[in-house]
């Protein structure tokens, strides 16, 4: 049983340090590029993985985003990882995780090489301790909005803005750092600055996000803007300030219908 020590306190960071080195899948190579030397695992999804890694050239760690060889055989899939690496490279603002490269190598393996941030995303950290502080969720929230300013300025929209797409570095609950957002991969772009015609690379009746977060008009099929990602943004302070969702549901067609009513 763990002791009374070992119980985190609502509000009180977590720090990444907690966390226990993963392994390296097997069938990933041990170098990517001839560059970039694998060291553990730092996470996983449906189309790849991202590991740390070591870059020989630059001197330094990084983190790279591997996107699985299968998932590189479909086009919409491939489009969302270097729709990524695009919008992520033109966003220049401490809120935003750097891309330094991309590309392909010689065993047909994708990858994003991104600065490696150490902390716990916003997902995890509820988890483990709970809703944060109202001082905290105005923070966090402020910080958000300056990252998603920059952002639709240059007409890119999240569209998936979610706690798990959010990181708190270590030095967050200190104010010592900017909270981070990440994986663009499902990113609407502008086409050129002149217009606000996106780019789409979805299906025609798909729908692109995570319900929990969907604004209406995102559940609805209906063309979306900057204020999309603002609705997405009040469901997670709602959740952070709260303990629990907006709108939740066994199924994620009851939870599209509390968005939608």
């Amino acid at each position: 049983m763990p002791s009374s020590n070992d119980i985190p306190i609502p509000g009180a960071p977590l720090s990444s340090l907690t966390r226990k080195r993963k392994p390296v899948p097997r069938h990933l190579p041990g170098h990517i590029a001839g560059r970039y030397r694998v060291l553990s695992l730092l996470g996983r999804g449906g189309t790849g993985v991202v590991v740390e890694a070591y870059d020989l050239l630059e001197d330094r760690l990084v983190a790279l985003k591997l996107l699985k060889r299968e998932c590189a055989r479909n086009s919409k899939t491939l489009g969302r990882f270097l729709q990524e690496a695009r919008a992520m490279g033109r966003l220049d603002h401490p809120g935003v995780v750097k891309v330094f490269d991309h590309g392909v190598d010689k065993s047909g393996l994708h990858f994003l090489v991104m600065e490696i941030v150490k902390g716990l995303s916003l997902s995890e950290h509820l988890q483990a301790c709970g809703r944060l502080s109202p001082r905290q969720v105005a923070r966090l929230g402020a910080e958000i909005c300056e990252v998603m300013q920059v952002a639709h300025s240059m007409k890119i929209v999240h569209r998936d803005l979610k706690p798990s797409n959010l990181l708190l570095p270590d030095g967050w609950f200190e104010e010592q750092v900017h909270v981070r957002v990440v994986d663009f991969g499902t990113a609407k772009i502008a086409t050129n600055t002149a217009s606000f015609s996106m780019r789409k690379l979805t299906g025609q009746g798909e729908l692109v996000g995570t319900p929990q977060y969907m604004s209406p008009e995102q559940a609805a099929g209906r063309t979306i803007t900057g204020r999309s990602d603002l609705y997405s943004l009040g469901c997670i302070l709602y959740e952070t300030l709260s303990g629990h969702l907006p709108f939740d549901g066994p199924n994620h067609f009851s939870i599209i219908v509390g968005h939608l009513e």
